[in-house]
C-alpha cells in the first residue's frame, strides 16, 4: 500500500518492533481465564436488500449528544435504535474503523496499521458486503492515505476525498467541509444502480472550523464551547444530508450513526471513550427501541449483520436487535477498563490495583469500593482481553469465536446461580443485567474472588 511507501526495510523493522511492543502490554495482564464462546452456525453473507450508510463521525462524543449542542441527532435518536452510548475502541480514526468493520478490539494503546499486525488477513464487514454484491465506498473530508488504505485492506473498493471530490466551499485545515462531502454522497448515491455499503468519516468536527455567517453558538472562549459549537455546526449539515438522501436503486437505507472517536480531555476516561449509537432504516423496519446501557463499538457490524440476515461466528460484538450488550472493554492511560451496563471497572497494568465506578451518569461516573461481583467482572474482563488480544497478534481472528478456551477452567459460567452465594452489596440493576446478558453465574465465582467480603476502591488481586 502506498501509505507504507517508506523505507521498506526500516518500515518492516518499525512495524515488528511495535507489535512487539503493544504485545508485552497485554501480557501484564497475567494468567487470566476468558468465557467460553457459543459458536452459533457458519458464515452467512447478508441479503442485498438494503443499502447502508455507516456514518463514522469525527471525533464526536457521546458526552456532547444531546438536545442543546445537537439537537437533529437527539430527534434522530428519539425515532430510532439507540444505546445510551458505545464504548469506542480506540482514539484514531482507524482505530475505530478497524473495531466497528471487524467488531474487533486494537491492539492496546494503538491500531493495526503500521504496525506489523497488518501482515495478517482480516475478514470483516467490507469485504463481505463485497461479496455480497454491494458496491462499497469509503468517503473521507480529509486526503484520505492511511484510513483509506486501510479501509481498502478491509475490502473497500472506492474512496472519495478531498483528491478527487469537489470543493465549493472553503476548506478547513483537515480538508473538505461536511457540506462538499455530503454532496457527493448524494451524487453517488442518486445513480446507484447497485446496493451499496458506504463509510463516511467527515471534517468539520476535526477542528474549530466555522462559517462566519453561522456564528459561534457556545461562544469561542474556551475549548469545550468551541467543540460544542462546531457539534452544533455538524449537527445542522448532517440533518440537511439526511434529508436530502435519496438512492437511485429504490432500496431502503439503513443509517448506522456513530463516532470514530472522541476528542481532548473529558469529564473523565470513560467519557472520553463514549461515542453515540444509532441505528435507522428509511423504511422503519429497524425497530425504535432504546437500549438504557453502554454498548460497544464491536456490536456495530454484528448486528448489521443480522439485520440484513448474515451472520460471521469470529465477529466479538453482539447483535443488539437479539442481545444485550456484553462487555465492553477498553484501554486507557496503562489501565483496562471493562464496562457492563453501567458498571465500570479498572485494572492498572502496573500494579493491578482495581478501582470501580457506577456509571449513573456516564460522564462523570462515581468511584466506589468494589463488591465481589464487580471484582468478578472486571477479571472476566481481563481474561477476555488477553485472549482477544492473543488471537490478535497470533493472526487467529477469524478464529476468536470458534476455538472456545477449556470450558473446565470456566466456572464462571456453570456455577449455580441460586446457590445463596451472592455477595453482599451488589445492585439489583447489575444482577439484572448480568441475568439478561447470560451472565448469572457470575455471582458463585464473585462470592468465591471475595471470600465473603468485598475489596475497597484502588484494592488489588495480587
Amino acid at each position: 500500500l502506498s501509505v507504507y511507501a517508506m523505507n521498506g526495510a526500516f518500515s518492516s523493522v518499525y512495524g515488528l518492533a511495535k507489535s512487539s511492543d503493544m504485545q508485552r502490554l497485554y501480557l501484564e495482564l497475567g494468567e487470566r481465564k476468558a468465557l467460553s464462546r457459543d459458536v452459533n452456525g457458519k458464515e452467512k453473507l447478508p441479503e442485498a436488500s438494503y443499502n447502508v450508510v455507516m456514518l463514522l463521525l469525527e471525533s464526536w462524543p457521546a458526552e456532547h449528544t444531546n438536545r442543546f449542542v445537537t439537537p437533529h441527532l437527539e430527534a434522530l435518536r428519539e425515532r430510532s435504535f439507540h444505546a445510551l452510548a458505545a464504548v469506542a475502541d480506540g482514539k484514531r480514526t482507524h482505530e475505530g474503523l478497524y473495531a466497528v468493520m471487524c467488531s474487533a478490539p486494537n491492539p492496546f494503546g494503538a491500531g493495526v496499521p503500521r504496525t506489523g499486525l497488518d501482515r495478517f488477513e482480516y475478514r470483516c464487514l467490507p469485504e463481505m458486503m463485497d461479496e455480497a454484491g454491494y458496491d462499497t465506498a469509503i468517503f473521507q473530508g480529509t486526503t484520505g492515505d492511511l484510513v483509506a488504505e486501510f479501509a481498502a485492506m478491509l475490502g473497500v473498493r472506492k474512496s472519495f476525498d478531498r483528491h478527487n471530490v469537489a470543493a465549493n466551499h472553503p476548506e478547513s485545515n483537515w480538508g473538505l467541509a461536511d457540506s462538499d462531502l455530503y454532496a457527493a454522497i448524494l451524487s453517488e448515491a442518486g445513480r446507484a444502480e447497485k446496493p451499496f455499503f458506504y463509510i463516511v468519516n467527515n471534517t468539520d468536527t476535526h477542528d474549530f472550523t466555522i462559517p462566519e455567517e453561522f456564528g459561534w453558538m457556545f461562544g469561542d472562549e474556551t475549548e469545550s464551547g468551541r467543540e460544542q459549537s462546531v457539534l452544533y455546526y455538524a449537527d445542522s449539515e448532517l440533518h440537511e444530508f439526511m434529508e436530502k438522501f435519496r438512492s437511485g436503486n429504490g432500496l431502503p437505507t439503513l443509517f448506522v450513526v456513530t463516532g470514530d472517536h472522541t476528542r481532548m480531555k473529558k469529564s473523565s476516561p470513560l467519557s472520553e471513550h463514549l461515542v453515540p449509537l444509532v441505528f435507522f432504516s428509511t423504511d422503519g423496519r429497524f425497530p425504535v427501541r432504546y437500549i438504557d446501557s453502554i454498548a460497544s463499538q464491536l456490536d456495530i457490524a454484528p448486528t448489521v449483520f443480522g439485520f440484513l440476515g448474515g451472520h460471521a461466528p469470529w465477529f466479538l460484538g453482539r447483535d443488539l436487535l437479539k442481545e444485550e450488550p456484553g462487555l465492553a472493554l477498553f484501554f486507557e492511560s496503562g489501565s483496562l477498563y471493562s464496562v457492563l451496563g453501567r458498571h465500570v471497572t479498572a485494572e492498572s497494568l502496573k500494579s493491578h490495583g482495581i478501582t470501580c465506578y457506577t456509571a449513573d451518569l456516564p460522564w462523570r461516573p462515581a468511584a466506589h469500593g468494589c463488591s465481589g461481583a464487580e471484582l468478578a467482572m472486571g477479571d472476566i474482563g481481563a481474561g477476555e482481553a488477553a485472549y482477544q488480544q492473543e488471537m490478535l497478534f497470533s493472526g487467529k481472528t477469524e478464529d476468536e469465536r470458534r476455538a472456545a478456551p477449556d470450558a473446565e477452567a470456566l466456572e464462571l459460567q456453570i456455577l449455580d446461580s441460586d446457590d445463596g452465594l451472592e455477595p453482599a452489596g451488589v445492585s439489583g440493576s447489575l444482577r439484572s443485567f448480568l441475568g439478561t446478558a447470560g451472565l448469572s453465574g457470575l455471582w458463585a465465582a464473585a462470592a468465591r474472588i471475595a471470600e465473603g467480603g468485598s475489596a475497597g476502591a484502588g484494592g488489588s488481586r495480587r
